[in-house]
């Protein structure tokens, strides 16, 4: 790696880092706003709110949100809802070509 960029051990040090702190800052953000979520999910359903009508467009949404028929049956992996990491093997396994990327930025300067 050190050819073919033509950096130093150091630097190329200092972008994995900067991989590492990145997508451990993504996880870290996924966890958190999940617990979010959870807490605020469980308030709502504390609280005794007057029942709206749904607007004629709620229907459509909520049906386009939750079809996810044609994604599990060509991934393997499924998808989560209302996550940061909505398809977390997918997201983290592109550390490699975000590594790849900042060394290539890098090599430019």
């Amino acid at each position: 790696v050190q050819f073919t960029f033509g950096l130093s051990t150091d630097a190329i040090a200092s972008v994995a880092f900067l991989t590492f702190i990145f997508y451990t800052g993504l996880i870290v953000a996924d966890v958190e706003l999940a617990r979010r979520s959870r807490n605020n999910r469980r308030n709502e359903k504390k609280k005794d709110t007057l029942k709206r009508k749904p607007s004629r467009y709620y229907d459509v949404w909520s049906r386009i949100d939750t079809n996810n028929q044609c994604y599990e049956e060509m991934f393997s992996e499924p998808i989560r809802l209302g996550r940061l990491l909505r398809s977390p093997g997918n997201a983290l396994s592109n550390a490699v070509y975000f590594f790849g990327a900042l060394l290539i930025l890098l090599s430019t300067f």
